[in-house]
């Protein structure tokens, strides 16, 4: 017999996990072993590449991270074109963006895009209605909610010392802190 799975292992199902040439694009600090790191600033250990000019072959990687880095860029569409571009078929973008329902999405004045549940359906397959004047870039678009983010402080502290508070907070209209964009390229 086989036991029920729990929602964490359903969703680490869905999670791809990076393997072949990994790029993080706006790494920052979070230089990733094994990985290629790419930032506009010059950081030690990273390649300086603006997101939107990145020194790639087309087709040329397996997947690319950008983790809180295209909320800050002044073209999103661009952006997202060009990562797309240095993809091979059927490799996947992840985004990471905070939510926009989120009070810390507005607590970075650097902030130029807020993101929801839906941005990415403009670039994917299938989404005519969305689209306008968008490419379709991507076969599908998942997307995770992430109610806890290591950068905002007093989560943890939350979940740990009352979780019924937090349960009734996210029940009770409690935004995620995070969105996170998994696509595929078509």
């Amino acid at each position: 017999m086989t036991r029920p799975r729990k929602a964490d292992e359903q969703a680490a199902e869905l999670t791809p996990t990076p393997r072949g040439r990994c790029v993080n694009v706006g790494c920052g600090r979070d230089l990733r072993a094994g990985w290629v790191n790419v930032d506009v600033e010059a950081i030690p250990g990273a390649l300086r590449a603006s997101i939107t000019h990145l020194p790639f072959r087309d087709g040329a990687l397996d997947y690319v991270l950008a983790s809180h880095v295209l909320e800050h860029v002044p073209d999103v569409k661009r952006a997202i074109a060009e990562l797309a571009r240095i993809l091979r078929t059927e490799a996947t973008l992840e985004i990471r963006a905070p939510d926009y329902r989120h009070e810390n999405a507005y607590t970075d004045l650097e902030h130029l895009h807020f993101f929801t549940p839906r941005s990415m359906d403009y670039f994917a397959e299938g989404s005519e209605t969305y689209r306008h004047r968008y490419a379709p870039l991507f076969s599908r678009v998942r997307v995770k909610e992430v109610r806890e983010h290591p950068g905002y402080p007093g989560q943890r502290l939350v979940r740990r010392v009352a979780p019924s508070v937090d349960r009734f907070l996210v029940r009770d209209g409690g935004a995620p802190a995070e969105l996170r964009f998994y696509c595929v390229k078509r």
